[in-house]
């Protein structure tokens, strides 16, 4: 099994939530193809965690 993590929006009236829409699969840090070693990027500067995340991130293949 694989644990996915999905970006999705709500809408609010202030006492409940409504599903609105699925942006997509969150990629953390750990799992994009820009996180090279240690807690650096390819695109960003700064350090980027495992649980970090970007609007940029791109899923890294499995086995890569």
């Amino acid at each position: 099994m694989t644990h996915v993590e999905l970006i999705i929006d709500y809408v609010t009236d202030g006492s409940d939530f409504q599903y609105y829409y699925n942006n997509g699969v969150l990629t953390r840090c750990r799992d994009c193809k820009h996180h090279t070693s240690g807690i650096t990027c390819g695109l960003q500067p700064g350090p980027w965690f495992d649980e970090s995340y970007c609007s940029m991130a791109e899923r890294r293949e499995v086995g890569k």
